[in-house]
């Protein structure tokens, strides 16, 4: 499949599977390892675990460098803080795209749908063109970290993501 993305994009990853990884780097190697071993160790397929540390990398969670990678201060607090994940998650979302058009989108509208996220994303020059599973991909990831993050809520029967309203 043709790479559609120019900017760095949050991989089409599962929350859950980057969150278990942060904790076997902390609780199974003390923070640092070699990511093979760690493939090995835990019977991890390799390119799975590629995507996951690019998007834990993305948010500043890990470090990944020659071979090796290592959990982050703030890899760490996500890690011991388990009640404020979702706030710590949330404030990295809001720098890495597609989550920071999303934001503006609803910054300036209150909602928006997909393809209307997919079109501004394209305006800017981020996205070259989609297909059908770049957008099911898209949308999952949408969901799957944005909506356990609380940056917003989505509606499944309207296709649409809404801001996530705080209560005070």
């Amino acid at each position: 499949m043709k790479q559609s993305y120019i900017s760095p994009f949050l991989p089409n990853v599962k929350i859950g599977n980057v969150l278990g990884l942060l904790d076997v780097l902390y609780f199974s190697y003390n923070r640092y390892t070699d990511v093979y071993r760690l493939a090995e160790d835990y019977d991890f397929d390799l390119d799975e675990i590629l995507n996951e540390l690019r998007a834990a990398e993305l948010l500043g969670l890990v470090q990944v460098e020659g071979g090796d990678v290592m959990l982050t201060d703030l890899g760490e607090k996500v890690v011991k803080e388990g009640e404020r994940r979702r706030e710590l998650l949330r404030e990295r979302l809001v720098k890495v795209e597609p989550f920071k058009t999303a934001m503006e989108l609803l910054s300036e509208k209150g909602e928006f749908t997909l393809g209307e996220l997919v079109e501004e994303l394209k305006r800017k020059g981020l996205l070259r063109e989609s297909g059908d599973e770049e957008f099911k991909e898209l949308n999952l990831t949408l969901i799957e970290w944005g909506v356990y993050s609380g940056l917003f809520h989505y509606s499944s029967d309207e296709g649409k993501f809404y801001i996530m309203r705080r209560s005070a």
